[in-house]
């Protein structure tokens, strides 16, 4: 009887700079397709030829995507820092290798990017991070037990120490919030695979191990945003705080973990920002404070942080 792979029983490793991490994740997603152009076989000789034949030779790039928590230790602070960092000498994400380990099989992401991170914020539930990115090339890796993903393995701490509960402090130009609903924070980082299609590789491409996958990209364009909902009661707000404002340039710190001050543990942004403010209505009035960061610093890590340790 044939065995299945079940979601619930992955396992998956993130490997850079021959470095093995486990990574937690409590939903994954992974595929890759491959472009199909038809061409017409009808003739003036072969008018029965109603049916299109087919050209497979060219990859799309593979994509992925899970969901991870964000733990007061630095076990699985490495996608953060593949999210947030730049490679040491040029402008441009950090690439590494993704391994899927299923119930009874293994797959191999190469070259993988991180395009999005979306950090969930919320008092009921631990902090978490959403991430979803592009890869060169998906491939079958091996039956488990007959393989062994590569590096050496990054050592865990002795039990996992999830930030539940988190607790949260925004102020918008030095004025603090009050009566917060919910917090939301997203980096995007646009990315651009160069041109990858030859001749060549074309005629020679006879299957899925001799297709043109590309292999190289740039880095065009990062949006750090979020927005900020908070109850409209009958306290006074004024300046930034005040309803139906706008500023193209204010001072934006948001904190967010465990013992927030001297040992904070979790994630802090602080920059300058874009925002407009709008009053929506329901049953309870909020406003809804939409912000984008407008700084470009040398490394996206000395304004969006993620504080570990004991």
């Amino acid at each position: 009887m044939p065995s299945y792979n079940f979601q619930k029983e992955v396992k998956v490793y993130v490997v850079y700079s021959n470095t093995k991490y486990s990574i937690d994740v409590s939903s994954i997603d992974f595929d890759q397709t491959f472009a199909e152009k038809s061409y017409n076989q009808r003739t003036l000789h072969y008018q029965k030829n109603l049916f299109e034949a087919s050209i497979i030779n060219k990859a799309n790039p593979a994509t992925f995507g899970f969901t991870m928590p964000l733990l007061k230790d630095t076990d699985l602070k490495i996608v953060f820092d593949l999210l947030v960092d730049y490679q040491t000498t040029q402008i441009n994400l950090k690439s590494f290798d993704l391994y899927i380990e299923t119930g009874t099989d293994v797959f191999k992401l190469e070259e993988c990017v991180i395009t999005n991170g979306s950090f969930a914020i919320e008092k009921s539930r631990p902090l978490s991070l959403t991430v979803s990115g592009e890869a060169s090339k998906m491939s079958f890796f091996g039956a488990v037990g007959s393989v062994t993903v590569p590096g050496s393995p990054y050592s865990r701490a002795a039990a996992l120490r999830y930030m539940a509960n988190p607790e949260l402090a925004v102020t918008l130009n030095s004025q603090s919030f009050k009566n917060i609903v919910s917090v939301s924070l997203e980096l995007q980082n646009n990315i651009k695979w160069n041109p990858y299609t030859t001749v060549h590789n074309a005629l020679t491409a006879t299957n899925a191990a001799t297709s043109m996958y590309p292999s190289t990209y740039v880095l065009t364009k990062r949006i750090l945003s979020g927005s900020i909902r908070a109850y409209v009661t009958s306290e006074k707000r004024t300046g930034e705080l005040a309803p139906q404002a706008w500023d193209s340039f204010a001072p934006l710190v948001i904190q967010t973990g465990k013992d927030i001050g001297a040992g904070f543990r979790g994630i802090t942004f602080n920059g300058n920002c874009t925002f407009t403010n709008r009053v929506t209505t329901g049953d309870v009035y909020t406003q809804n404070y939409d912000w984008r960061l407008i700084d470009n610093p040398s490394q996206l890590s000395s304004i969006l942080s993620y504080t570990t340790g004991a």
